[in-house]
């Protein structure tokens, strides 16, 4: 008769067997598709690291280390919080994982040499019954050095993404991103039918002062038939009822101000080089954040948790019309150009939602009424409920002062069907 002991550890050894080889095969899965193939046997399950509160896997720990996860803390009886982590010139194919800064959690003060770093994302060839139709990305932490001019690249540094359907069709400038994009997510379109198309994401510091950069971007491949989808033309996607919605950069440094290397604030930056008037926001975009309808709600409010984009009025608010044939608007940069200047569009937006006059808003203030000095909520019961954030090539600073152009923060709450 078997003793217990010699019971337990041929128990051990056939669970680390089976489930060794079952991670191996599909650590990389969705969560639907992964709870689909291994439930009820054992549930696949997020968990989150002890040390700097990440989303890994939780796993057999042999499993983790067989396919090139880092344990990153316990969740269970042998099982391992697993964390599937790049920096340059990583490839990975785990359909959650991250890319982080080569010295990542320290700050790289310094250029990278070389300036560029490249992380290499691929589809995994598993899966292809379940093909990927998006690319979440969550900036946990990204800080490089600040636009030049309301640009990225050139002379300071980028983030850019490659391999996408087409980067530019996602409304963001051609240049890349760079800045303070902390909190901040993105949604990519792939291609779901051309699996061997890698994603590139390339951060270039090519800004040769000292800033203090540092990125974790946490990505997520999302099957095309995932309820976590993106509906299409959505950079931004927001689920919940209620919350706030920020401009990309909207927490970098002023640009009348620059970081020496403890973080603080140094010197005023060359006016020749970086305006006081060059918006912390970017040119060249044009790209839509979108709000999931819930239940029994009919309509949306926007309110200025802070405001400043675009206009030419100081302190005031402006207001336009997306028609193209109405070119008498407070937001464009040119009477003779309507698709022109720096502002948002709320389809049907206006103080009730139900008197339409304008749906362009921009200036010091967000109200529907041009030239007001106050700040008022904008309602729409237009549907699907978007908000669309525009900016084109130029600095809109004909107002005398200098200002710096910070973005918005604007707070939605979605309204009752009554």
């Amino acid at each position: 008769m078997a003793s217990p002991i010699k019971f337990v550890t041929f128990t051990i050894l056939i669970f680390n067997l089976f489930f060794i080889t079952s991670f191996g095969q599909l650590f990389t899965r969705s969560q639907n598709v992964f709870n689909n193939l291994l439930s009820p046997i054992i549930p696949r399950s997020e968990c989150y690291t002890s040390a700097d509160n990440r989303v890994g896997l939780c796993m057999p720990k042999a499993a983790c280390a067989s396919t090139g996860g880092i344990i990153a803390g316990n969740c269970g009886i042998l099982m391992a919080c697993c964390i599937y982590q790049g920096t340059c010139r990583s490839v990975i194919s785990a359909n959650e994982s991250y890319f982080v800064s080569p010295q990542y959690p320290t700050l790289q003060t310094e250029r990278l040499n070389p300036p560029m770093c490249i992380f290499t994302l691929h589809r995994n060839n598993l899966i292809q019954k379940y093909p990927i139709c998006q690319i979440r990305l969550d900036f946990d932490e990204f800080s490089l050095a600040p636009p030049r001019n309301g640009s990225c690249g050139f002379q300071t540094d980028s983030f850019v993404i490659s391999g996408a359907s087409n980067f530019n069709s996602t409304g963001l400038p051609a240049s890349g991103l760079c800045g303070d994009l902390t909190g901040q997510h993105l949604y990519i379109d792939v291609d779901p039918d051309d699996v061997n198309e890698p994603l590139l994401l390339v951060v270039n510091t090519a800004n040769e002062e000292m800033y203090n950069r540092k990125w974790s971007i946490r990505i997520q491949q999302i099957p095309c038939q995932s309820p976590f989808r993106a509906p299409s033309g959505c950079l931004q996607y927001f689920t919940a009822t209620s919350g706030t919605v920020e401009s990309l950069n909207y927490r970098g440094m002023p640009r009348s101000r620059q970081l020496n290397q403890q973080g603080s604030v140094n010197l005023p930056i060359n006016p020749l080089i970086l305006p006081t008037q060059s918006p912390n926001y970017f040119h060249n975009m044009n790209y839509g954040i979108c709000i999931a309808q819930s239940p029994r709600m009919c309509g949306i409010r926007w309110t200025s948790a802070d405001f400043d984009f675009g206009g030419f009025r100081k302190l005031q608010s402006g207001v336009g019309y997306q028609n193209p044939a109405a070119v008498g608007s407070g937001c464009t940069i040119s009477r003779t150009r309507s698709d022109g200047g720096d502002y948002i569009v709320i389809p049907s937006g206006s103080n009730d939602g139900l008197t339409i006059t304008q749906d362009r808003f921009c200036g010091q203030r967000l109200s529907s009424v041009d030239g007001s000095t106050v700040s008022t909520p904008i309602t729409s019961y237009s549907k699907p409920f978007v908000m669309y954030v525009h900016s084109d090539d130029t600095d809109d600073i004909s107002f005398s002062g200098p200002t710096n152009q910070k973005g918005f923060a604007l707070k939605y709450e979605q309204i009752n069907c009554s």
